[in-house]
């Protein structure tokens, strides 16, 4: 398991994406292509997993299928890091049983024991990425994603950018990330999809 550190933004226009890719902060960036995305939230019928600021994601992300717990993490502005365990696995059962073959730690382990799960909303997006280094030895996946989350109580819209580190470490992936979005004038997203999800439920 390693910790996620990304940062997030409203998504920049056509222009503002083109600039920020050519950004002098970069020695190359590669594009990675377009993913077909599709997620759906789980919970225990207690509610015990948000309480816990935990959340349970099966995803589709273009041919596969992973399951993945995200646990407690910290967040300022758009900026997040969050520990997280995945698991490849076609469906949410065989994917919980896959989780609980890893390291979790012993109150999430029993979280997601002898127990159902409740489907709470689903997200249907398309991811274009792009793989950005530095001379410095950073490299960053930036992610621009949209489409549309739902629940019960309605629908909202995705249109955001991501950037996720891939190699390099933490406070200079941070530094750059703040840099770029003072260069291009990017706004901060202070929530996660899940979070912003929130509302659509009971």
């Amino acid at each position: 398991m390693t910790p996620e550190l990304e940062a997030k933004f409203h998504a920049p226009s056509d222009e503002d994406l083109a600039r920020l890719l050519s950004d002098r902060a970069f020695c190359r960036v590669e594009p990675v292509g377009e993913l077909a995305m599709g997620a759906r939230y789980f919970d225990r019928p207690d509610g015990a997993l948000r309480q816990n600021r935990m959340a349970l994601r099966l995803r589709r992300e273009g041919e596969r299928t992973v399951c993945c717990l995200k646990l407690r993490g910290t967040r300022e502005g758009a900026f997040s890091a969050r520990p997280e365990f995945e698991a490849e696995a076609p469906s949410l059962q065989e994917g919980v049983d896959r989780l609980l073959c890893l390291s979790l730690p012993l109150e999430a382990a029993a979280l997601l024991r002898d127990t159902s799960f409740v489907e709470l909303c689903t997200m249907d997006f398309s991811r274009r990425r792009w793989l950005a280094r530095t001379a410095g030895g950073i490299a960053a996946e930036i992610s621009l994603d949209r489409g549309a989350m739902s629940g019960p109580l309605g629908a909202r819209p995705i249109d955001e950018l991501e950037m996720e580190r891939k190699a390099g470490g933490e406070n200079a992936f941070f530094s750059l990330c703040a840099d770029l979005s003072a260069r291009h004038g990017l706004v901060p997203l202070a929530e996660s999809k899940f979070s912003r999800a929130a509302a659509l439920w009971a």
